[in-house]
């Protein structure tokens, strides 16, 4: 249902953030 939709929706979005916050430490670490 839509309830289900949201939450998989909320997973995803936490995955897509935890995928930006990893490449951005990766950036920062080759920076230095």
């Amino acid at each position: 249902g839509e309830v289900d939709a949201q939450a998989g929706s909320h997973v995803e979005h936490e995955a897509l953030v935890t995928d930006f916050v990893a490449v951005q430490v990766e950036k920062s670490s080759s920076l230095e």
